[in-house]
């Protein structure tokens, strides 16, 4: 009976995919995301209060553990990204054996890339603090805070992976409450951990550590428990060529949030020259942020698996119906987002506990880079749909152009002229990444009047 049951929920999640119309069911797989990243972002920006109130030098040093952190979670999402992926399309083929091959193998790139990313930012970890900070206080609680993140890791791998399955079968209730259940875990704990109750002693940034690995746990132990009991994996030979497919697959995630990292301690690097108050500001706009584009990634991460399904079962139609609608609602969110950045400015600040020389830095820096938050939406879904059909040259053609060639160096040379005049490379870049993004959309959409045929990348074709 309960074998039965499993394969009526699939099959049902499947027909969403194929059946359901556009709006619902570009809404019902991602609000649920939508509402699962605010829980993250609550606990990522209550993680930054509770320590900016225990120690002003503890919140510059979640500021510098943030692009160390983005890596970690650039491998993983692009791990599970990528087999998230090739399950929707292997579904969509009508071949769920090959899905569940591929969750297998996945999982297995899991472990290994958690094994060999640890081992890697460990070993730089406290190279970079103090490359990085001007304190010994600071320097010591980043590699306080960075060494627990960074060993207990593989919590947010199999998460990643396991939660991806599940969506890309339709169902994305199911991640939603895993994730929110980890979250509310690292919020209950966070101030217990940091400021100590009862026989329990004050952590300060190491509970704050404690509290994030354990929220992780909780959800990798729930994703877990869901793909083993519905019997979505299953044993079978280690094949290098299933593996290669998927951190093919899930590449561009993977590089996208990477290179974040990247441009971030790039940009640590510049403002760093002028006040640690710079590099806190940036800390705080990346917080901000998080919030922002919770529905841009919310339709993002909904939209894949249904791009996804719809070109493994050639219905192209919907996959271009699909991206409209979720272009459409993202620029209408991104616009009142900004809108309402910079009417609450002064209260977001508040919950910083920021002081007159923040302020100072962290107003005229915020007003500037949310002149790039409408663009958002363009540099995001484009990508997206690219990636979805197999044009992974021209999606890390976006992703390179955004973060390598034009962020960091243009904030360098933007800083010659001052400090306010380098928040500007955030708008700068985004309208320039905006116009090839749009250039590619406009090519994309040519090949699909003309052919009708959405042909995937000869890499990908491996897994067919």
């Amino acid at each position: 009976m309960r074998k039965e049951s499993n394969k009526w929920h699939e099959a049902h999640g499947e027909q969403r995919l194929r059946n359901q119309p556009i709006p619902s069911l570009v809404f019902s797989m991602s609000v649920p995301i939508m509402f699962s990243l605010l829980i993250q972002a609550l606990y990522n920006v209550v993680d930054s209060i509770y320590v900016a109130s225990y120690s002003e030098r503890g919140l510059t040093a979640l500021s510098l553990a943030f692009p160390l952190q983005l890596i970690l979670t650039a491998v993983a999402n692009g791990t599970g990204t990528g087999t998230g992926l090739l399950i929707s399309r292997s579904l969509g083929a009508g071949e769920p054996e090959r899905a569940k091959r591929l969750l297998t193998h996945g999982i297995l790139s899991a472990i290994v890339a958690c094994f060999l990313t640890s081992a890697a930012l460990l070993l730089l970890l406290n190279p970079y603090y103090h490359r990085f900070s001007y304190t010994p206080e600071v320097a010591q609680l980043g590699n306080e805070y960075g060494t627990i993140v960074i060993m207990l890791s593989g919590f947010l791998f199999l998460e990643s992976v396991c939660t991806r399955a599940v969506q890309a079968r339709g169902n994305t209730l199911l991640p939603m409450m895993y994730q929110s259940l980890g979250a509310v875990v690292n919020i209950v704990l966070d101030p217990v951990l940091i400021f100590g109750a009862g026989p329990i002693a004050p952590m300060g940034i190491r509970g704050a550590a404690i509290a994030t690995v354990l929220g992780q746990a909780v959800s990798m132990l729930c994703a877990l428990v869901s793909v083993t009991r519905h019997r979505q994996f299953q044993k079978c030979r280690i094949c290098p060529a299933f593996m290669l497919s998927i951190y093919q697959a899930g590449l561009p995630t993977m590089l996208g949030s990477g290179l974040v990292s990247a441009y971030i301690i790039g940009l640590n690097g510049v403002l760093i020259r002028f006040s640690e108050y710079a590099v806190t500001s940036l800390g705080i706009y990346y917080k901000i942020q998080t919030f922002l584009l919770m529905p841009t990634y919310g339709l993002e991460q909904g939209i894949l698996p249904v791009l996804s399904y719809n070109l493994g079962a050639k219905e192209n139609t919907r996959v271009w119906k699909t991206f409209q609608f979720s272009l459409a609602v993202s620029s209408a969110s991104l616009i009142l987002g900004t809108i309402g950045t910079n009417v609450c400015l002064d209260w977001i600040l508040d919950l910083f506990s920021a002081g007159p020389e923040l302020r100072a830095t962290a107003i005229p820096a915020l007003h500037r880079i949310s002149l790039a938050f409408p663009f958002f939406g363009v540099t995001i879904l484009i990508p997206a749909l690219l990636q979805a059909s197999g044009r992974l040259r021209q999606c890390l053609s976006v992703v390179i152009l955004r973060q390598v060639i034009l962020l960091v160096p243009l904030a360098f040379l933007l800083s010659l002229l001052g400090l306010n005049y380098t928040w500007l490379t955030f708008p700068i870049s985004e309208i320039v990444a905006a116009i090839l993004c749009l250039f590619y959309l406009r090519r994309f959409s040519n090949v699909m009047k003309q052919t009708g045929e959405i042909k995937l990348l000869a890499s990908e074709k491996i897994i067919f």
